[in-house]
């Protein structure tokens, strides 16, 4: 383990990161960006998506990644690096008091469901009692469905281990009740059809070649065909850990991040990005790549 893997694993607070980039009372410009990209590209997906099962890799104790997913896949399964984001997503999982407060994330979400609904003229998939018993509560509906798309355990997982990530499937570092993550045949080879991937490879990496070579590890984890959802913070050299400590990050142009992705196997790569304006409240990242792509099927 590396001075700088040790010293995270030391300071990270799940808790305060969360309050310091996902505050409960509020949403910034980054979030909404993050969310609008990731809702439309499910729904463009859609039809890939339903019966599929989604890995969230390192997704640390944030959930707002796969709100709208949730609507299509069947499952969902969270992993993380340290034990305090691992709790932490078991919280909500389990519904326990004290869960973090992610109402203003499910509110965004369901509103952009909703002017979907209505701009696509469809029958909402929402129940209309429900939608009907005030805005308040109507988000609890979005958060129930995402429970119960959840897995019930999270995953451990290192983005360094060369052996996929080292996702354990048997839940965290500790032994424990296999989980049936994938089809009997296909946990040999430990491949998911929907892989997401967010603020990862580029935060713990110090150069673009270490970069690319977790995200080759990562990928090895996406079946031929499969799905890649990804966010990357680009042209920045740190990020900060809700506290006074900054972390190196490999500075990464969209330019590279395309380019690899083109020669490892991927098209219909779709994209946007993110610039931060000099007038927006502060959202602590400066430029954010958001992207989709499928992986080539064998030839």
């Amino acid at each position: 383990m590396s001075n700088q893997e040790d010293t995270f694993k030391r300071n990270f607070n799940a808790r305060e990161y969360l309050h310091f980039y996902w505050p409960e009372e509020k949403l910034d410009v980054e979030d909404m960006f993050i969310m609008t990209f990731l809702h439309k590209t499910c729904s463009h997906y859609r039809n890939f998506l339903k019966g599929k099962s989604w890995l969230e890799l390192s997704g640390g104790p944030v959930m707002d990644k796969y709100i709208s997913a949730s609507k299509y896949v069947k499952e969902i399964y969270h992993s993380a690096y340290t034990s305090s984001s691992i709790h932490e997503i078991q919280n909500f999982i389990d519904n326990n008091n004290g869960q973090y407060n992610w109402s203003k994330r499910f509110e965004f979400i369901l509103k952009l469901e909703e002017e979907e609904e209505e701009m696509n003229l469809e029958q909402s998939s929402l129940d209309d009692t429900n939608l009907n018993s005030g805005n308040n509560e109507k988000y609890k509906i979005l958060e129930m469905r995402l429970r119960e798309k959840l897995n019930k355990n999270v995953l451990f997982c290192d983005v360094k281990n060369d052996n996929k990530c080292g996702i354990n499937y048997n839940n965290t570092e500790e032994e424990k009740d296999t989980i049936d993550l994938l089809k009997k045949e296909d946990k040999k080879n430990l491949l998911v059809d929907i892989l997401s991937i967010h603020s990862v490879v580029e935060c713990i990496s110090k150069t673009p070649e270490e970069c690319f070579k977790l995200l080759t590890n990562a990928l090895q984890l996406l079946k031929k065909g499969g799905l890649l959802i990804m966010t990357i913070n680009i042209e920045t050299n740190h990020w900060n850990n809700s506290n006074t400590l900054l972390y190196q990050a490999a500075n990464i142009k969209t330019k590279e991040i395309l380019d690899y992705l083109s020669a490892y196997g991927f098209y219909d790569i779709k994209y946007e990005i993110f610039t931060r304006d000099d007038n927006d409240e502060i959202t602590n990242m400066e430029k954010t790549l958001a992207l989709s792509c499928r992986l080539k099927e064998e030839p």
